[in-house]
């Protein structure tokens, strides 16, 4: 059985006590993208949220991440390393809204809007980030990037 891994990153997006949700497929998400296999994490992260959110994205800090195995058919095992990161930019987010359907690969996403951690749609994934977020919240010094792993299903 061959091994794929594909390192991915996500967008947290904070405005105050809210963060951006979009809906990318059938689930509402934290904005997430591949890793081109040539880039670093800060080249995706920046490229990604301004082709899909029309916004100049910056890496702050990695807030958390996450690794998991899943058998993706016969013959490939997926393995997801997904990196859970505070962006930065004080200007565009305010207007990320409005200005998204101007971003070239916008079609990806059929629904954005801001969520406290009270309010997300019911379909939101993944729901222990909703935990991640509230300690955040109330301790922004205090909070310390957390890594989780799942075994293989």
């Amino acid at each position: 059985m061959k091994k794929i891994i594909r390192p991915s990153v996500r967008a947290i997006i904070l405005n105050w006590d809210k963060f951006l949700v979009c809906k990318m497929g059938k689930c509402h998400w934290i904005p997430w993208w591949w890793i081109d296999f040539w880039e670093t994490l800060c080249e995706a992260l920046s490229r990604e949220t301004l082709e899909e959110l029309n916004i100049e994205g910056r890496f702050k800090e990695i807030f958390f991440v996450q690794d998991f195995i899943r058998k993706w058919n016969d013959w490939n095992l997926y393995h997801a390393i997904e990196h859970f990161c505070l962006i930065e930019n004080n200007v565009d987010f305010f207007n990320v809204l409005e200005n998204y359907k101007l971003a070239s690969h916008s079609y990806e996403i059929s629904d954005l809007k801001w969520c406290s951690i009270y309010d997300v749609p019911k379909d939101f994934m993944p729901v222990w980030l909703l935990d991640c977020l509230g300690d955040y919240f109330l301790d922004k010094k205090g909070y310390k990037c957390r890594y989780i792993t799942q075994k293989k299903s």
